[in-house]
């Protein structure tokens, strides 16, 4: 996170697809960082491995062809509702009349 806290982190990963979900992120500027303990990164040598960082379905991060480590930056702003509107410059119209009027 913005502080240099560890959010998240794990290792033995078996060979196949892994999913992990990290809910209620504060705004902030976080960097996903991935290791490679032999050094040839997750693809093309030893398979067709790659890895995605997705934030509110938009994709801030991937990759596989690295060496033995990578690092993305990503910003989680806060979310930001319109402006107001502004003020009705018109004034209402008149009262209108007690009694109904008399057709001409």
């Amino acid at each position: 996170d913005s502080a240099g806290a560890t959010i998240r982190s794990g290792s033995g990963y078996s060979i196949g697809t892994h999913y992990e979900t990290i809910p209620n992120l504060q705004e902030g500027v976080y960097t996903f960082t991935i290791h490679d303990a032999y050094g040839d990164g997750i693809c093309c040598n030893e398979g067709a491995g790659s890895y995605k960082v997705m934030l509110c379905r938009k994709t801030v991060a991937q990759g596989g062809d690295f060496g033995r480590i990578e690092s993305t930056q990503f910003t989680i702003e806060s979310s930001q509702t319109s402006p107001p509107t502004t003020a009705p410059t018109n004034q209402p119209t008149n009262t209108p009349t007690s009694q109904p009027t008399k057709a001409p």
